[in-house]
């Protein structure tokens, strides 16, 4: 055997001393190579792992966030429906309401101002009278004047 080492020229102990170095590098390579990357593939692992069910997690309360959104959207509109409506009930009532004053006034007002007139007239009626007595008493004396004239001459 020493003569195939010898022919191929083939060093064993060369061979042993790389074996030996080849199974410290190895070993080294192993622990400070081989295990830290197999720990940082293994921590990327475990975030993503957590990532996707972060977010498979974050989708569920999304759907539910979205699914309590339309909910309390439904809710606030029948509310707001509601409330448009009441509003709308108390606009009319308060508008016949007002028509009602307005209208109650407006008579009222058509009253005072009947009534104004006819004591209007009814002042114009008696100061009519007065003067047509006055007129008529003066022509009375201005005709009694005129005869006790023509009878003097």
């Amino acid at each position: 055997m020493d003569e195939i080492l010898k022919v191929f020229g083939i060093n064993w102990k060369l061979v042993l001393i790389q074996t030996v170095n080849f199974g410290l590098l190895l070993i080294l390579l192993q622990i400070f190579l081989y295990k830290p990357v197999m720990k940082m593939i293994d921590k990327r692992a475990k975030k993503i792992e957590k990532g996707v069910k972060d977010s498979e997690e974050a989708e569920i309360k999304l759907n539910s966030a979205e699914e309590e959104r339309k909910a309390i959207l439904s809710v606030a509109t029948k509310k707001a429906e509601n409330i448009i409506d009441s509003s709308r009930k108390k606009a009319e009532d308060v508008k016949s309401e007002i028509l009602k004053d307005a209208e109650d006034k407006g008579n009222e007002i058509l009253n005072e101002t009947k009534k104004k007139a006819e004591e209007k007239i009814k002042k114009a009626v008696e100061s009519s009278r007065a003067e047509i007595a006055k007129i008529a008493v003066l022509t009375a004396e201005n005709i009694l004047r005129e005869k006790e004239r023509n009878s003097t001459q």
